[in-house]
């Protein structure tokens, strides 16, 4: 686990904290709580935003912001959460969706929830939106600690309602594999001139599932939006000469990095093992307590069908090995068509976390009005 080399000081009182819109000149600091408060499960990590906090937010959305909570005697940043906005298909329509996310809290002020009562309400008087009435967020499943908080009811926090649970698999990478092609498909990489295609694929699909980014060609030529995606890191599936497919391998790496701090209970024990009998486990590569995780994530994904998105990722498996990555992850709801198949094909290991649609008063008619197609995140962006 991350150690400061600084010595932490006991908590204060509640008067002497206050809460406050990050700016670049919190970086530092917000770079740093990202670092010592790891995500909790049977693997520890951190999600940090190296070298920049604020460049790595870009992707999640338009204007992303973050709220601080600050030592006031000190101006020790001891907690932040973040929000970002952008459109997205929701009930078939385009929608303002918000996207609350990065909720961290040094150690010593958890067991204040007072505390996080309060960032959430600066949150809402000084960034929430009428205009953005709904919100999503994601907590791992074996947080139960944090769900159960959020989801109590309690004054000045949001409602969250539990909607759906989402399965990422961590698939691992060893060698090339002779792609599954369905016949009548051709799998290609992308070029420059594809991506009026693929916009116009992402957003068919999105239209059917909700909470899927709307996505412009800008957006997918952008170096924020998309920092550090290319239009050849995309793998297309025709059919008739027709685009009927695609996914993205996005290494993030540059931006946001996943650090392992420790592994619990067999991972832990059984971690050296596991690594050598490689291919003839589910795993992919673990990494030692402190190493980052040479992974990407598979990105802008749309298919219908589940042997099309069973091919696209035999080639995305095969262009990760070529990129030296250990594993790849792709994140679909529990309803998705595509999971079961995908379970069975590439070995993987599944982490589960829950999705929530969040709102104020202000959202409920919103949040009511919503219907039961599947949802589609993108898990890279959040």
């Amino acid at each position: 686990m991350y150690a400061s080399l600084d010595p932490v000081p006991a908590p204060l009182p509640s008067k002497d904290l206050r809460y406050e819109v990050a700016t670049e000149g919190d970086d530092e600091q917000l770079r740093r709580v990202l670092r010592e408060n790891p995500m909790e499960g049977s693997i520890e990590l951190t999600l940090e935003r190296e070298p920049s906090f604020h460049h790595a937010a870009a992707v999640e959305g338009d204007s992303p912001k973050s709220i601080l909570c600050r030592e006031a005697p000190t101006g020790r940043v001891v907690g932040v959460g973040s929000l970002a906005t952008r459109p997205a298909w929701v009930n078939g329509a385009p929608f303002r969706l918000g996207y609350l996310s990065q909720l961290r809290l040094e150690e010593r002020y958890r067991r204040r929830p007072k505390l996080v009562r309060k960032g959430y309400e600066f949150l809402r008087q000084n960034l929430h939106s009428p205009e953005t009435p709904l919100y999503i967020s994601t907590v791992f499943e074996e947080n139960t600690v944090a769900r159960r908080f959020l989801a109590a009811g309690l004054p000045g926090l949001p409602t969250y309602r539990e909607w759906d649970t989402l399965c990422t698999l961590a698939m691992p990478v060893r060698k090339r594999r002779r792609p599954r092609i369905p016949g009548g498909v051709e799998i290609r990489p992308g070029t420059e001139s594809d991506l009026p295609d693929i916009h116009r694929c992402l957003n068919a699909m999105g239209k059917g599932h909700q909470f899927m980014p709307l996505w412009t060609v800008a957006d997918l030529q952008s170096n924020e939006r998309t920092r550090n995606l290319k239009a050849e890191d995309f793998q297309l599936a025709f059919r008739g000469g027709v685009l009927i497919g695609c996914l993205a391998t996005w290494d993030q790496s540059p931006f946001k990095q996943t650090v392992v701090q420790q592994y619990r209970g067999a991972l832990g024990t059984w971690r050296g093992l596991l690594n050598r009998l490689g291919a003839w486990t589910p795993y992919p590569h673990l990494p030692a307590p402190g190493e980052t995780m040479r992974h990407a994530t598979l990105s802008h994904m749309a298919f219908e069908d589940p042997e099309v998105a069973v091919a696209l990722v035999d080639a995305a498996t095969n262009d990760a090995v070529d990129r030296s990555l250990h594993s790849l992850t792709a994140g679909f709801s529990q309803q998705h068509a595509a999971l079961p198949l995908l379970r069975t094909t590439h070995r993987n290991l599944e982490m589960r976390s829950i999705l929530y649609v969040v709102h104020w008063d202000d959202g409920e008619e919103a949040a009511n009005a919503l219907d039961h197609r599947v949802p589609h995140l993108e898990i890279a962006t959040l």
